[in-house]
């Protein structure tokens, strides 16, 4: 740490830019001091500090930390998958009114229309054609929440789109506390590259991140 201190000063006061070899050997020794210390004052060893303890969504923070266990375990869909959830349970969370105030939540962009599961519609007796045409109604309607609350976090859509691409199909179940994840055969079979898991993973933490620092409470005038 001394020896970076001293190329800081150099570069800063001085104008001395470290060469190559100094850069590694402090990127060495600054890495050597966090993993002597890390477990010294936290308790857990520095490959274990990671931004998902941040997140204060347990059932979200805990779908994550599912799918670290995936992937480390080689099981990359399955580390995507819930990735996938996680992000879903995120967004559903902060759709919640805030203090009971009549206006809900900035970030609900309508009812959720997910009342009937697939296999409801399908008992219900209506026409396929009908039962095809409110599945893909809800399906699009569900895509375009999901994107204006992206939107409106300043996410870049970019990213979201790319995650999309890579991510299963997630939907809520009835009961508003279950998600039907929905994996391609052909995904299943080849699963996920190490950079692709990285990106689910880094964007959902992005999500996640954002939400809570543009969360709030409304007080509620009329409560005591």
């Amino acid at each position: 740490m001394r020896q970076l201190n001293e190329m800081r000063r150099g570069l800063k006061h001085h104008g001395i830019l470290p060469s190559a070899p100094a850069i590694d050997a402090a990127r060495e020794g600054v890495e050597a001091f966090f993993r002597e210390n890390t477990p010294r004052i936290f308790g857990i060893t520095l490959d274990e500090v990671s931004l998902v303890d941040l997140i204060r969504v347990e059932s979200a923070r805990e779908k994550l930390r599912e799918a670290e266990r995936f992937n480390a375990g080689g099981q990359s869909t399955r580390a995507v998958a819930a990735i996938a959830e996680a992000v879903h349970v995120v967004l559903d969370a902060y759709q919640d009114p805030k203090g009971g105030h009549s206006r809900g939540s900035p970030f609900y962009f309508g009812p959720w229309l997910g009342f009937m599961s697939q296999f409801q519609l399908k008992q219900s007796g209506l026409d396929p054609k009908m039962v095809r045409f409110l599945e893909a109604i809800t399906e699009s309607v569900e895509a375009v929440r999901d994107g204006l609350g992206i939107l409106t976090l300043g996410i870049d859509y970019r990213r979201f789109a790319r995650f999309r691409s890579l991510s299963p199909s997630v939907r809520r179940l009835s009961n508003r506390t279950s998600y039907q994840i929905d994996i391609p055969l052909a995904r299943g079979e080849q699963g996920y590259t190490p950079e692709e898991v990285h990106f689910c993973n880094d964007f959902a933490i992005e999500v996640a991140l954002a939400l809570q620092e543009f969360d709030f409470e409304i007080r509620d005038p009329g409560a005591a």
